[in-house]
């Protein structure tokens, strides 16, 4: 069987901002836990498609045509548990 094959490539250097907060609970002087979140924005991108492929073998041309915008956020949530070294030798009242 031939299939028809398209390969598209892009690569840039993205500029965007990102936003976030978190909080962190002490247990004791050595035992904290943490929850973080962060929203990553990169704006969004448009890829115009036109190519095609002739299917060997055969008298038929595969082709494609069209447009995609494509939105890149990220939303992360972190979630952790930390030691602290020498915590011991500090007063944390």
């Amino acid at each position: 069987m031939n299939a028809s094959t398209f390969n598209f490539e892009q690569s840039n250097t993205l500029w965007g901002w990102t936003a976030g907060g978190g909080v962190e609970y002490a247990l004791s002087q050595e035992w904290s836990v943490k929850v973080e979140y962060q929203h990553f924005d990169f704006g969004s991108t448009s890829f115009r498609h036109d190519g095609a492929f002739d299917i060997p073998g055969t008298p038929w041309r595969s082709t494609l045509k069209g447009e995609a915008e494509i939105s890149q956020t990220v939303d992360a949530v972190k979630v952790g548990v930390n030691f602290h070294l020498n915590a011991s030798s500090t007063n944390l009242e």
